[in-house]
């Protein structure tokens, strides 16, 4: 099996993909930046089988040092500040959050990459990257048009991992949506 890099395994979805990951027999290694009383990991059960690595995805030079020191095969990026509401009051923490620490990630990948290893790139995103676009369901050929801050943010992401894609970076990058 491999080992997996899951940001966000406190998050709802986060944690529960890490479950399902585990439960197939593969390691999971995530990124702990603050304790929270009750979170997703613990409620699921699996808080104790995920390695924690305290730190932020703000630290290029953890992201970096993660996927090194670990083996890192696949990084799944579900991570975020997803306060729309905070948003409106401080947009500073988001965008450095959804961008910058995308950034970091890729950085990794790319790194490795030009190393001679291939590191698959699963970025989660929102169906919020659309913006308003009306028409339902969302496909990835639609523009991304997120204008509050939490959906530029995440616009923007997606529009930076595609990048990296496209200049050869990250060649096994996979972007999804949830809704």
């Amino acid at each position: 099996m491999s080992t997996l890099l899951i940001t966000g395994c406190s998050g709802a979805f986060g944690g529960n993909y890490a479950k399902r990951m585990l439960d197939e027999g593969h390691e999971v290694i995530s990124i702990r930046h603050d304790e929270a009383p009750v979170d997703t990991a613990s409620l699921l059960g699996i808080r104790d089988k995920i390695t924690w690595v305290r730190g932020s995805i703000l630290d290029a030079n953890l992201c970096k040092r993660i996927v090194a020191d670990y083996g890192i095969n696949e990084i799944v990026h579900f991570a975020a500040l997803p306060i729309v509401s905070a948003a409106t009051r401080t947009a500073v923490p988001i965008f450095e959050c959804n961008i910058l620490g995308t950034i970091h990630l890729l950085e990794a990948v790319k790194d490795n990459y030009f190393a001679g290893k291939n590191i698959k790139f699963v970025m989660v995103s929102t169906d919020k990257s659309y913006g308003d676009a009306g028409k339902r369901p969302y496909t990835e050929n639609m523009p991304l048009c997120g204008l509050g801050v939490y959906d530029a943010s995440k616009s923007c992401a997606d529009l930076i991992a595609r990048s990296y894609h496209s200049c050869g970076y990250a060649p096994y990058l996979v972007v999804v949506y949830k809704l």
